[in-house]
């Protein structure tokens, strides 16, 4: 399957209105945007935009993460293993 990257802007924007309740009437959108997200790295790439999450909460992000390294989906595995990369070429360093 060939992924399109016509949902980056969906990972993009998950990773900057999908941390902080105070962009979600005070709920933690954490897990809604953690189901977002793998979803998403399904149809495109999400490697760059998790990497907020990491820095923001990294122990939640990392337990979740850490389940989906057995996935299915190769491109999910993929997002687990380059969105933890420290030094990730054209993204923030973590």
């Amino acid at each position: 399957m060939v992924k399109s990257t016509s949902h980056m802007p969906h990972c993009s924007y998950v990773s900057k209105y999908g941390i902080d309740p105070i962009y979600n009437k005070g709920i933690d959108p954490f897990d809604i945007s953690m189901n977002a997200q793998y979803e998403l790295t399904k149809r495109s790439s999400c490697e760059y935009y998790i990497r907020s999450f990491i820095i923001q909460n990294e122990d939640r992000t990392l337990k979740v993460l850490y389940k989906w390294m057995n996935d299915p989906d190769p491109h999910v595995r993929r997002l687990c293993s380059e969105g933890t990369r420290p030094r990730l070429p054209w993204s923030m360093k973590i």
